[in-house]
């Protein structure tokens, strides 16, 4: 098995990385937080929730050309 050596991100590349950290720490974050107080409200919320429609994001970096 071959792994090929890769070079260091490119400042774009960290960019994107961090933002999509920060989206999911934001998505556990929400999902993580208590809801109303009362248990009617929290009710209310999970049937609001389950409604919604589940949304994914995909990001594709292309690979860079070999600098020679």
């Amino acid at each position: 098995m071959w792994i090929q050596p890769v070079d260091a991100m490119t400042q774009r590349e960290r960019q994107l990385t961090k933002q999509m950290q920060k989206l999911k720490q934001q998505e556990l974050d929400k999902q993580n937080t208590p809801s109303a107080s009362s248990v009617k409200d929290d009710k209310l919320a999970k049937a609001q929730k389950e409604k919604l429609p589940q949304v994914q994001m995909s990001l594709t970096i292309p690979a860079r050309k070999d600098k020679q």
